[in-house]
């Protein structure tokens, strides 16, 4: 269980301060439940998410958990993924992505560049489904690290 304070991945939320560990200040919510209150530290609004819910929940890197990650990045592999159908590609990437760590970011990453450098060099370009996966695995670990250094996001 977290407390107030804690920096936490919430799924697709990103880095989020937890504010409350209580009953939900909304009509929605169950009263017989435990919510975090959370606050979105690169977002603006307020999140109620079940203390017991199925959406990813995880603490977020520390300032020494982030470095050590940055310092491993030129020796981890890119996940392996290269499929001809932009569905199975597709649904890949999600997989990836939708387990919201940051190793997997990273490998995501990591494939997808790999992917289009080839692309590149045989004269094309990225393709529209994975500028816009590359695009949110770098939103989702950029926040975390900037939150685990102490740096603010460029606007």
């Amino acid at each position: 269980m977290f407390h107030t304070g804690d920096l936490i991945i919430y799924g697709g939320e990103g880095v989020c301060r937890v504010t409350a560990v209580g009953p939900a200040p909304i009509a929605a919510a169950d009263p017989a439940r435990l919510y975090y209150t959370l606050a979105p530290v690169y977002h603006k609004g307020t999140v109620y998410a079940p203390t017991d819910g199925a959406v990813p929940m995880r603490p977020a890197l520390n300032r020494e958990d982030a470095l050590a990650l940055i310092r491993a990045i030129p020796t981890m592999q890119p996940a392996q993924a290269e499929r001809p159908d932009s569905r199975q590609a597709a649904a890949e990437y999600n997989a990836l992505l939708k387990t919201y760590e940051t190793e997997n970011l990273l490998r995501l990453i990591r494939m997808i560049y790999c992917k289009n450098e080839k692309a590149i060099a045989a004269g094309k370009q990225y393709s529209e489904l994975d500028k816009r996966f590359l695009r949110r695995a770098c939103e989702l670990l950029h926040e975390e690290l900037a939150a685990a250094l102490g740096q603010s996001l460029p606007r």
